[in-house]
């Protein structure tokens, strides 16, 4: 969890409530924690408000169950791969909405005659059109 201020605190708040726990099972919980938050949109703090234990197995097993509740306790604990969660937000994606228009609307001859090419045709009035009798042929050119 880089450079996000919010993380911070979380991994701080983290640390002060599970101060035994080491490297991987910090890693484990703190994954299940921030998946659950995104799900459930609430904050880490929230989720550890609702728990009061402190051992690595009642932990685990709360936040499974929280956050799989469809399969937990139909499957082994030791089934479940939780990785180290990172997020850098420098690596967030940019999801701004940009204009698209093609230069060039390729298509094949049975498409030429159809509703939805004439929609494209109108949507791109000013994009060039050109048939292609094959794609495949195409797509190596």
């Amino acid at each position: 969890m880089k450079n996000n201020p919010e993380n911070l605190t979380e991994d701080k708040v983290f640390k002060n409530r599970f101060p035994n726990f080491g490297i991987n099972k910090s890693r484990e919980i703190l994954r299940l924690l921030n998946e659950i938050s995104k799900i459930e949109k609430i904050k880490i703090e929230s989720l550890l408000n609702d728990f009061h234990r402190k051992d690595y197995k009642s932990v685990k097993e709360f936040f499974l169950k929280r956050k799989y509740p469809g399969t937990f306790g139909k499957i082994s604990l030791n089934s479940f791969y939780l990785p180290k969660y990172e997020t850098d937000i420098l690596l967030k994606a940019d999801l701004r909405s940009r204009k698209f228009y093609p230069k060039n609307i390729y298509y094949e001859s049975d498409a030429g005659i159809t509703p939805l090419f004439e929609r494209v045709k109108t949507l791109f009035p000013d994009s060039k059109c050109a048939e292609n009798r094959v794609v495949k042929k195409f797509h190596k050119k």
